[in-house]
């Protein structure tokens, strides 16, 4: 019997080791992890001290309550959103203004319901109020991650980097063509047309490959300059071909970076509509 109970208890230690070690990974490639959690954590010990939404008014062990199941569901929606949306550090403001929106606006029909969660009956705040102050408790978190972001950003690109990413892919220098994001991984294009599929933040891989001779065009897209075979324009925009044949959009933000580096001076007619 003993002999059983240590195999499950093994056995357990296994399922967890290899839990722990997947979150890991996934962890490390979302965007303002853990800032954003510890944000969140600093936000709640706040609203426990300050009493938002009226909740000062909430006895002790009821408030800490509340503000858990309020923040703690509010987190989960901010950390799928951010996951969803954020690529690089320009797009925080975008996530930030989508969260504020879809997040914070329900608050009022939210905050009842999470009172009564916790035995209190009613509300305690105008949806004024409500949104005012979540708007306090956005901007705190919007903060922290905005610090993350750009403490992620490289000053100077690091000579060593694009070996050392290389290596790690299994690619030989000079077969890169291009890196296109795709959710939490990057889809690698190599010369002649083959692709693969690794896993990682795009903005991490886009940081490590400053030093090669390419260039980020599209929030999710970044070609290597001998990749690039022509450049056509589409409307007011641009469209790259790259020699497999396939067209990569220049985003307007980009758009004069690419121009710089010669990138659309290799113009070759059109595309319809």
């Amino acid at each position: 019997m003993t002999g059983g109970v240590s195999s499950i208890g093994e056995w357990a230690k296994r399922v967890f080791a290899s839990y722990a070690r997947g979150f890991a990974k996934r962890t490390a490639v979302w965007p303002a992890w853990p800032t954003l959690e510890i944000a969140c954590a600093l936000a709640l010990g706040l609203a426990v001290l300050t009493g938002p939404f009226g909740t000062d008014a909430i006895d002790l062990p009821r408030r800490i309550a509340f503000w858990l199941v309020l923040l703690g569901a509010n987190l989960i929606g901010w950390r799928l959103l951010i996951n969803r949306v954020v690529r690089t550090p320009r797009d925080w403001p975008k996530a930030a203004l989508i969260g504020t929106l879809l997040l914070n606006l329900p608050l009022p029909p939210e905050i009842p319901l999470v009172l009564r969660l916790v035995g209190v009956a009613g509300s305690t705040a105008s949806a004024w109020s409500t949104w005012l102050e979540a708007a306090g408790l956005t901007a705190l978190i919007y903060l922290a991650a905005r610090v993350w972001g750009v403490s992620r950003k490289a000053a100077e690109p690091d000579p060593d980097a694009p070996a050392a990413l290389l290596a790690r892919w299994g690619i030989a220098p000079g077969q890169l063509a291009a890196v296109l994001a795709e959710d939490h991984y990057c889809r690698l294009v190599l010369d002649g047309g083959t692709e693969r599929l690794v896993h990682g933040r795009f903005g991490d891989a886009v940081a490590a490959l400053a030093a090669l001779p390419g260039l980020q065009v599209h929030r999710g897209a970044w070609v290597s300059d001998a990749a690039v075979k022509s450049a056509l324009r589409e409307g007011r925009g641009w469209r790259l071909r790259l020699s497999d044949g396939r067209l990569v959009k220049v985003s307007a933000s980009y758009r004069e970076a690419a121009r710089r580096r010669g990138l659309l001076n290799r113009a070759s007619g059109s595309l319809a509509g």
